[in-house]
């Protein structure tokens, strides 16, 4: 049975046959059964062995075989469980469950110097942790009994044994301080010496009050710990492991985080409701706290554009309401008064944009400050697939690697010896994957014009038929190439061979963004911009006429446009939907049916997670968002429901996403991201490409302008008002960026406010403390009004 004490959040996957045995596979045994001995603090003489047998037998030790990766595991203080698992093919796995209790977590991130958020009488900021201070922290909780449990116990016993350095400390600096006063300040409490505990909050009484507490680390933050000692050094308690090299050297085949089945019930009942309509507020913390940042920044991003999309919605459906009962009047003023609504709503939306993109900055600099992203960053992770050669050196800020020579070091200090690559290799290969992309664009754009000539002549052949026949084709076509380009996407991007995990995602961001936009937004284009205008493809003359809703043909394409975009944004919502929605749905009802008509005996639940698919990358998610986004504002003049029908997909989205991450795939792992990374600047790129679409649909498209103005307008004099009024309104929307600050000023404020807080209860820091022996301690500048300087 699985030990309440003991924290089970890493599984390993092998086979389960053996690895092959090495011939030092005894010599290194021993070396790890002495640092066993040992008890992982000071195993110097355990180190020594280990790099003896190592030498001899030319062991890996960052990737050795799956029993000697268990007794390591075991000396560095971690728990292990072996469990046999099958899965969902049938095969047969050999599940390494890896944990720790709380006291070894402790120990882990007190050494490690892991930043932890203080509870609210602290400031609520972030500050190394310390099990000295360990009731400083918002994961100390009061204790529900009399007497605590062993881990209590222990974590109680480890904290007066290791805090004792920092009693004396904080006793000597005490009475240094003892006859003196701290700078005058209104309130006449704070005017008391240190020596002299304050009532309420510094009493001696309260202060005994909060040492009796219980520590429960987040599930995120147990994950990086784990993670954390798997990889740290073994002299700095960890195991020294690289799981990338794992999976080369060793039968690794993946890993993967258990579920918290305590955490994700309570995360699940939070996450119902209205927060995926953006009415209610989100559990980002609670989110954060379990699935980890990269997780929480995305539900943040769903959550403030649904919330965004509510204001255009409304106005776009009672706009399109207004515009269609006002175009079938036969009143030339209620008519010009419908055409008065499009042009608002289009400039609406262009603005709209805008202020969404510079919300969500000021949204994501406060989310980060929130959960101390930045200092979780400093130290960019390797990626595991990331494969190169081991040198001396550094890592600069630009990404290349600066090696050093031994010769400008000291005799006794060695550079690290890190994982690099050639500096002109991460260039080639991505000139390389650029071309390819590149070349796949081509032939994506090439196959669109040459089915817009089979369109065109099987219009001619067979009429309404042959053009029928023509788009299926069109959309055969459009998901084979979609389909073509994620896995060549995917494939590209790997072989670029990105070193750290920001860098990977950016790079296969840009090539699904992309691509998507424009597979999804080619016909649109054309219809807006190229149907109705005579030219040459391929030899033949082209010319496809306009036609308007009752099928007559016309010279505007404003309609054709309009069913357009209506039926991509209905066709997008109704696939994902479908896709991401009802098929997760239908077979997690499927699983749950099973389950209770033949009831499967009693397992470990690593091997029911197992069975679990992997974990979502979120790049679908973005990318769905995306092209709603695009529906919503590049063609916001053609069709002002589209809002309103993404505000609906935003909402089942949100759920299924729930769902998917929760309850039927794997648990993700946790990574430190700023924010969504590349998908922000995309998204202001498409915000600003609108204005250009929009203008261009109400200038050239339609013949909107004509009847506004009352007179046929020329070509030049149309595109010389479409430069004027793209100018004004890019002006209003850089000026609405450069007045809206990316950093809030009230995050800013907050965030030193914690930080200042958080030095001076859990740090020690005493500022402006002035010594009761100094020749200034009785003047105006201790006792009266506070320097100018402080």
């Amino acid at each position: 049975g699985e030990d309440a004490e003991i924290f089970r959040d890493l599984v390993l996957v092998y086979p389960r046959e053996e690895d092959a045995p090495h011939p030092a596979d005894a010599a290194l045994d021993i070396a790890v059964r002495l640092a066993a001995l040992s008890a992982y603090a000071s195993a110097d003489a355990a180190l020594s062995a280990a790099a003896t047998a190592a030498a001899a037998g030319a062991v890996n030790l960052r990737a050795p075989p799956r029993a000697a990766l268990v007794r390591r595991l075991r000396a560095v203080g971690l728990n292990v469980q072996k469990v046999a698992a099958v899965e969902g093919d049938g095969g047969e796995r050999t599940l390494v469950v890896v944990g720790a209790s709380g006291l070894r977590l402790m120990q882990a991130a007190e050494a490690m110097g892991t930043r932890l958020r203080l509870r609210a009488e602290f400031g609520g900021g972030w500050a190394k942790f310390a099990i000295s201070q360990m009731s400083c922290f918002e994961s100390a909780t009061p204790t529900k009994h009399k007497h605590n449990s062993a881990a209590t116990t222990a974590a109680s016993t480890a904290a007066a044994a290791s805090s004792e350095s920092h009693i004396q400390n904080q006793n000597q600096a005490q009475d240094h301080f003892q006859h003196q006063a701290l700078p005058p300040l209104q309130s006449p409490s704070l005017q008391r010496p240190l020596s002299q505990p304050q009532k309420g909050r510094g009493s001696q009484k309260e202060r005994e009050k909060r040492e009796l507490r219980e520590f429960h680390f987040r599930p995120a933050e147990r994950a990086s710990l784990l993670s954390a000692l798997l990889s740290a050094p073994f002299e700095d308690g960890g195991a020294g492991l690289d799981l990338g090299e794992c999976y080369r050297s060793t039968s690794l085949l993946r890993t993967f985080l258990l579920h918290d089945e305590g955490a994700r019930a309570r995360l699940e009942k939070r996450l119902g409701g209205g927060a995926a309509l953006g009415i209610d507020a989100m559990p980002l913390r609670e989110i954060e706290g379990y699935l980890g940042a990269e997780y929480a920044f995305h539900f943040a991003f769903v959550h403030r554009f649904s919330r965004a999309l509510w204001p255009v919605a409304t106005i776009g459906a009672s706009f399109f309401a207004a515009e269609r009962a006002l175009s079938y009047s036969f009143s030339t003023y209620l008519k010009l008064r419908a055409d008065y609504l499009i042009i608002g709503y289009a400039l609406l939306l262009m603005v709209w944009a805008t202020g969404f993109v510079e919300a969500w900055k000021r949204t994501q600099a406060a989310l980060a400050a929130e959960w101390d992203v930045e200092s979780k960053l400093t130290k960019p992770a390797v990626r595991d697939e990331f494969v190169g050669q081991f040198r001396h050196g550094v890592h600069a800020s630009s990404g290349d690697f600066v090696e050093i020579d031994s010769a400008e070091l000291p005799v006794d200090v060695e550079a690290p010896l890190l994982e690099m690559v050639p500096k002109w290799e991460p260039h080639m290969r991505v000139a390389c994957s650029s071309s390819l992309i590149g070349c796949l664009l081509g032939a994506t754009v090439v196959g669109s014009l040459g089915l817009l000539v089979f369109r065109f002549l099987m219009w001619r052949l067979a009429g309404t038929g042959g053009t029928f026949a023509a788009a299926l084709v069109n959309a055969l076509f459009i998901e084979l190439m979609s389909h073509i380009y994620r896995k060549a996407a995917w494939w590209l991007t790997s072989w670029e061979n990105h070193r750290t995990y920001e860098a990977h995602r950016d790079s296969l961001i840009l090539k699904l963004a992309v691509f998507s936009l424009l597979n999804k937004f080619s016909s649109v284009f054309y219809i807006a911009f190229g149907k109705g205008h005579q030219t040459k493809l391929f030899g033949v003359d082209f010319v496809e006429p306009c036609h308007a809703w009752n099928g007559e043909v016309t010279k505007s394409c404003m309609d054709e446009l309009r069913i357009q975009v209506m039926a991509i944004s209905v066709t997008n919502a109704t696939v994902s939907q479908i896709g991401d929605s009802l098929l997760p749905l239908f077979n997690h009802w499927r699983s749950q049916r099973a389950e209770k008509r033949n009831p499967k005996p009693e397992e470990h639940r690593a091997a029911e997670q197992l069975r679990l698919r992997d974990a979502v990358a979120l790049y679908a998610e973005y990318n769905e968002a995306l092209l709603d986004f695009a529906t919503a504002t590049l063609f916001a003049s053609a069709f002002p429901l589209a809002p309103l029908i993404v505000l609906l997909n935003n909402y089942v989205d949100a759920g299924a996403d729930a769902l998917k991450a929760l309850r039927l795939h794997a648990r993700p792992p946790v990574r430190a991201v700023r924010g969504i990374g590349l998908w922000l600047y995309i998204f202001d790129a498409v915000g600003y490409l609108a204005v250009f679409t929009n203008l261009a649909i109400l200038t050239f498209t339609s013949d909107l302008l004509d009847r506004v103005i009352g007179l046929k307008l020329p070509a030049t004099t149309k595109a010389l008002i479409l430069v004027v009024f793209e100018h004004i309104v890019l002006v209003a929307k850089l000026g609405l960026a450069a007045a809206t600050p990316d950093f809030p000023s009230a995050v800013v404020n907050a965030a030193a406010r914690r930080d200042f807080l958080s030095r001076v209860w859990v740090g020690g820091e005493r500022p402006h403390a002035v010594a009761a022996g100094a020749p200034w301690a009785g003047t105006e500048a201790a006792v009266g009004e506070p320097s100018r300087n402080q």
